[in-house]
Order: C-alpha cells, then sequence, then structure tokens
C-alpha cells in the first residue's frame, strides 16, 4: 500500500481466506476456493466483528489464522 493510500485510509484491513495447494511443485491458492471462500468462512466473520489483535479477538481467530501485521 501507498504512503498516500495509508494516510486516506489508516485502518486498512487486507485478508485473504484459502487453503494452498501444490500446483506444479509451487504452493498456490485454489483459484475458485480463493474467490467463493469469503462467504462461507466463519473465519471472516469474526474477523469483521471483533477485529484482530485485542481483547475481543475472537478465539476461532486466535486458533485457525495467521496474521500478519505490515507497515
Amino acid at each position: 500500500m501507498s504512503k498516500k493510500t495509508r494516510e486516506m485510509v489508516p485502518n486498512y484491513l487486507s485478508y485473504r481466506i484459502f487453503h494452498n495447494i501444490d500446483a506444479f511443485g509451487i504452493d498456490m491458492a485454489n483459484p475458485l476456493e480463493a474467490h467463493i471462500a469469503y462467504e462461507t468462512d466463519d473465519r471472516v466473520l469474526a474477523i469483521l466483528t471483533n477485529g484482530v489483535g485485542n481483547e475481543n479477538t475472537s478465539p476461532l481467530v486466535n486458533e485457525r489464522c495467521r496474521i500478519l501485521i505490515t507497515d
């Protein structure tokens, strides 16, 4: 994300919900799952309603998600 975008959107959240598959020796996201999983994965709702990295973070998120915070 560019510096200008960070200034305009201070609370930016990007998330990806998918399982890796082995495609010719390379870990990749299953393309179909990567595009439809948002609607069916309970982790997405938990992240959007309770947030991440605070006392309200869902145990589901703490147990089943890997959180990567970047600047």
